[in-house]
């Protein structure tokens, strides 16, 4: 699987749809996070088919598909999809098979269930059964204890054994009667509600997932993303994902939902796309021609400035939070990063996305703020030093806390006038949240002693 980053921008443009899984893609540890959600309403307010495709439940999807930023789902494996249809205020639910056989494969299942949960101990009915029409679903890790491979693999056969299609999640062991599954009904949406051939059009089509029942989607989409906990599955997958994000779960959902821009060397911006209006509230075609720079908050322009003199072909920048200049004024902030691509030497690629953490309004991050460098305060950065190592710690990685003191910093601002001071001032904060950890994790302490939490790799002294 390649990194996301190696998605050709030539097909990404191409794009007129997203499919996603739902557990352990779009939520994180059991919990849709709003920077998920947010990356979800994102990609359809950009104009976008969205559609989750998941094993979840009919009284699930009935909700999802009434209540979320989408335009359809289709649930259970397969067994179905449901279309809101919002200027009608009507339902459309669309299933693979009739009333009748439905209820005959129900009655045949609960006989499975009971065999089930009594051969394979520690497993347990799914919590939401109750609201599913026609499949059975056995957790084996959402409400209980994790259980082995051999009970998991055991569980399976069961269901093979009794004619039953058998899928495994992240979470359950799903097994239904029947051939649906969740390409076909995709298929089946797509023609009937869109107008349009999947098998066609399937290369504008993303689809994202995180484990091994998303290997049909993997292998029939030449554009499917695996979110970076698919990697637990690799050696699973008969066919993998072609893509993989840097994050997991809903973070790494959150990617696919960045603004993608392309800016020549002059940082004049050649093209756009994303969901652009969503996040910037401009349209793609309003900022093109424009220079990245005008877009980008005063204040923050000094890090960008420092961000391109240090691109080299191949780098990849980490996260750092910035702000922009839309139409209504200046946004909330952002995560910014960027890379060149080593057959497109002349063109920076900029991607922003929402950044959940720092979605405050600038009243309520003013007290926290030195307002001449735009760097935390003393007591902000202390707060937030303790939380970094902590998480730090807590995912294996290696990160320092640098305290620098600049010599004789403070008499040479003395010598400026005020606008060269501020300047100067903005300038070494913009040096320094280069370097720092995604979260602008710098302050400034005084007038010549600053602090910064970086990766324990990094070369600071650059």
């Amino acid at each position: 699987m390649q990194p996301l980053d190696a998605f050709p921008v030539s097909a990404r443009r191409q794009i007129v749809g997203v499919f996603t899984d739902i557990d352990d893609t779009l939520s994180t540890e059991g919990c849709l996070t709003a920077e998920a959600f947010t990356a979800l309403e994102a990609l359809h307010d950009s104009g976008l088919i969205v559609v989750p495709i998941t094993g979840r439940p009919a009284g699930w999807c009935d909700h999802i598909a009434r209540m979320w930023p989408v335009d359809g789902v289709v649930g259970e494996n397969g067994a179905f999809y449901f279309r809101y249809d919002r200027a009608r205020r009507k339902m459309i639910r669309r299933f693979m098979q009739s009333a009748t056989e439905r209820a005959e494969n129900r009655r045949r299942l609960e006989k499975l269930r009971r065999r089930i949960l009594d051969d394979v101990p520690g497993s347990a009915l799914a919590a939401d059964q109750h609201y599913r029409d026609t499949d059975l679903a056995i957790d084996y890790c959402e409400d209980v204890e994790r259980l082995g491979v051999e009970q998991v693999r055991r569980i399976v056969t069961l269901f093979e054994d009794a004619g039953a299609t058998a899928k495994v999640s992240s979470i359950h062991v799903n097994g239904w009667f029947g051939g649906h599954d969740k390409l076909a009904m995709t298929r089946i949406m797509m023609a009937e509600c869109f107008d349009i051939d999947l098998d066609e059009a399937r290369e504008r089509f993303v689809f994202v997932g995180d484990s091994p029942n998303d290997a049909p989607m993997f292998a029939y989409f030449p554009n499917a993303v695996g979110v970076a906990n698919i990697r637990a599955f690799e050696r699973d997958l008969p066919v993998p994902a072609a893509y993989v994000t840097e994050r997991q779960s809903g973070q790494g959902f959150a990617e696919l939902a960045a603004v993608l821009i392309e800016a020549d060397t002059d940082c004049k911006i050649t093209y756009a796309a994303g969901a652009t209006v969503a996040i910037t509230g401009y349209s793609n075609e309003e900022v093109i021609g424009d220079s990245l720079l005008q877009i980008i908050a005063p204040d923050d322009r000094p890090i960008l400035r420092e961000l391109i003199r240090g691109m080299t072909v191949g780098k990849r920048l980490k996260p750092v939070p910035i702000r922009l200049i839309g139409p209504k004024g200046l946004t909330l902030r952002l995560l910014l990063t960027g890379y060149v691509l080593p057959n497109l030497p002349d063109s920076l690629f900029v991607a922003l996305r929402p950044w959940t953490e720092g979605n405050q309004s600038d009243d309520a991050n003013a007290k926290n703020i030195d307002p001449e460098s735009g760097l935390f305060k003393t007591a902000t950065f202390l707060d937030k030093a303790g939380k970094h190592v902590e998480s730090a710690k807590n995912a294996n990685e290696d990160v320092e806390v640098t305290m620098l003191r600049l010599e004789n910093f403070a008499g040479l601002g003395k010598n400026l006038d005020k606008e060269a001071r501020e300047h100067l001032l903005k300038t070494v904060g913009a040096c320094l949240r280069v370097s720092a950890a995604p979260g602008d994790t710098v302050a400034r302490f005084d007038n010549e002693n600053y602090g910064l939490i970086h990766a324990a790799d990094a070369d600071i002294d650059d």
